[in-house]
């Protein structure tokens, strides 16, 4: 189940994942998931300098959540890989769970931004102007939240993965 932020919540299986036959938690896997999280992050942290910005980068923001659901999917949670979706059905559900109501406020967020530019273009009233901006903008604070839940979401999965590699090759 995720917290109120939107964190995952990473089951603790009898059996770790560097333990499973088959499964195997190698930079082949991390590494791409790390990569399209960093993008994330970073793009994340343009937004929060000004929210505005999500307005430029919302699609390529979705377009990575959409790119890191699939792939975690794919691989983490798919046959052969390192958390069968099985075992961890309360982390598996939570993530989707999340990816889908990132999806579904981004349909909103971006119809009512496709409108706001529409209408921009028009000769308005001010109160008008100002009306579609305020509801820009309430949108961008639903959909902003969004995003970082699934940012949440991921970075535990990731550092799960993580802590499972680094269990299976002893240090010395």
């Amino acid at each position: 189940m995720p917290s109120e932020r939107g964190g995952a919540v990473m089951e603790r299986q009898p059996t770790a994942p560097e333990q499973m036959p088959g499964r195997s938690c190698g930079d082949e896997l991390v590494g791409p998931v790390a990569d399209l999280q960093s993008a994330l992050t970073g793009l994340l942290a343009e937004v929060d300098d000004d929210a505005r910005r999500l307005d430029a980068s919302s699609k390529p923001a979705h377009q990575l959540v959409t790119d890191i659901y699939r792939l975690i999917r794919r691989t983490v949670f798919g046959p052969g890989g390192p958390l069968d979706p099985v075992l961890y059905q309360q982390t598996c559900g939570a993530f989707t769970a999340t990816r889908e109501a990132e999806s579904d406020m981004y349909e909103v967020y971006a119809n009512d931004l496709e409108c706001y530019l529409r209408r921009a273009a028009k000769e308005l009233s001010v109160a008008e102007s100002d009306s579609d901006r305020l509801a820009l903008v309430n949108r961008r604070r639903e959909y902003l939240p969004k995003l970082l839940a699934f940012q949440a979401q991921t970075t535990a999965i990731l550092e799960f993965l993580r802590e499972g590699r680094a269990g299976a090759s002893p240090r010395g």
